[in-house]
């Protein structure tokens, strides 16, 4: 049968699905309209994301009233927020964060323990570790529960060959706190141990390395020139979250905003995704005005904007907030602050390809990133014969298109042609 899957969750939990498309002897299907069967992932931690769910439940009613003989699970951490099978009655199952192989498994009667070292499939995001054990101040980490689990070097290491086979060569190495990586294994490894193994392994062109903390990097100098001087870690998610002493202060972050920059600095040759929260409390119209300025002189073009997310399960909700019309209206002066720095940034690099090609890692339908900037490249000449991870040289030709500065998430995308 045909298996749809839709991830409103995270992305971490991403490899579940291939593990179940394997025990259950099911096929993936991309169109949602000749699906048999919807498995639908819904995440708990967003409050964003967690009020979509009523109206892509309804839009899922609607489709089983069409068809009665379509088949519908959901779950995914929002089940531990609220009861989904009360709420929906309609569905045929659900299933628990981390647990979808398992939940499933009384629903379409095969072992789940059969695919328990079996490597992931025609993926190339390799989950090495969830959970974390920091506490910081506006992450419901806490009240969802989420202890600590790093894969074995060797299981990782067999997932990144599985990917290898089927014709991938850069992977993202994804993790919620991936500085914490090993800390919970026997053998005490740690993430320098893991990327050693991957850098000896020819056959990867490249990795992103989702998950990293900056307070753990400030403390970690080892790790920090580490990633610095690899020939294959290329593409860093790092959060920033804040640049205001106080907001950080009230986040429980260790570092300083000095040190913040300072780790920025020191891997500003790497492809950088990172962000600032807004509206966390602390916030102030001075300090605001202040992280503005500094933001336009660091050049930090390729930070995207959140907002913060109160729930009563954090720690943040315990200050004063920041009223929502306060923080819509700096959220404005922030997008439009980014969207100078990213029409600076994309002329510089379109200038700077005109005299030497830009080196850049191939990814999946005609697109490309960029190794030693933070940027996307579409590209004009793409036929299909390169290999998802090949490293090419690409000369830029124009912006792709005019930046939205009410697009918070919004990255730098320019149009290219290999050369």
């Amino acid at each position: 049968m045909k298996v749809y899957y839709s991830n409103n969750g995270c992305s971490i939990e991403g490899e579940d699905f291939f593990r179940f498309l394997r025990l259950s002897k099911n096929e993936k299907t991309d169109n949602i309209f000749s699906a048999d069967i919807i498995i639908s992932r819904f995440c708990g931690m967003s409050t964003e994301s967690f009020e979509d769910i009523p109206q892509t439940m309804a839009f899922f009613k609607g489709m089983k009233t069409k068809n009665p003989k379509l088949k519908l699970f959901i779950g995914g951490c929002a089940s531990e927020v609220v009861d989904l099978k009360k709420r929906y009655p309609f569905v045929d199952g659900v299933f628990r964060r981390r647990l979808m192989v398992e939940d499933l498994s009384s629903y379409f009667h095969y072992d789940p323990s059969a695919d328990k070292n079996c490597p992931i499939s025609f993926y190339n995001s390799v989950r090495i570790q969830s959970g974390c054990l920091r506490n910081c101040g506006f992450c419901k980490k806490g009240y969802m529960n989420m202890p600590l689990r790093s894969k074995p070097i060797d299981r990782v290491l067999q997932d990144i060959g599985y990917a290898v086979a089927n014709n991938y060569r850069y992977i993202n190495l994804l993790a919620e706190n991936s500085t914490e990586y090993g800390l919970d294994l026997p053998e005490k490894v740690t993430l320098i141990d893991l990327l050693r193994h991957i850098e000896n392994m020819p056959e990867i062109t490249g990795l992103t390395i989702a998950g990293l903390c900056i307070d753990e990097l400030v403390s970690n100098n080892e790790l920090v020139e580490f990633i610095k001087n690899s020939t294959k870690c290329f593409n860093l998610q790092l959060e920033i979250q804040s640049l205001i002493p106080r907001v950080r202060r009230n986040m429980r972050l260790s570092s300083t905003v000095e040190e913040v920059l300072s780790i920025l600095k020191e891997l500003s040759n790497k492809h950088i995704i990172t962000n600032i929260m807004l509206g966390y409390p602390g916030e102030n119209e001075e300090n605001f005005r202040e992280e503005l300025k500094l933001i336009e002189k660091m050049d930090l073009y390729y930070v995207q904007v959140n907002v913060y997310d109160d729930t009563p399960c954090v720690y943040g909700h315990s200050f004063e907030q920041i009223p929502k019309e306060t923080v819509i209206k700096r959220e404005f002066m922030l997008l439009k602050v980014l969207n100078s720095l990213r029409q600076k940034k994309a002329k510089d690099l379109i200038t700077q390809s005109k005299h030497e090609p830009l080196p850049c890692i191939y990814t999946q339908e005609g697109t490309a990133m960029l190794l030693n900037d933070s940027g996307i490249v579409q590209l004009k000449n793409n036929d299909d014969n390169y290999y998802y991870g090949q490293i090419i040289k690409v000369k830029l030709t124009n912006i792709q298109h005019s930046f939205d500065i009410f697009d918070s998430n919004q990255s730098l995308v320019l149009e290219g042609v290999i050369v």
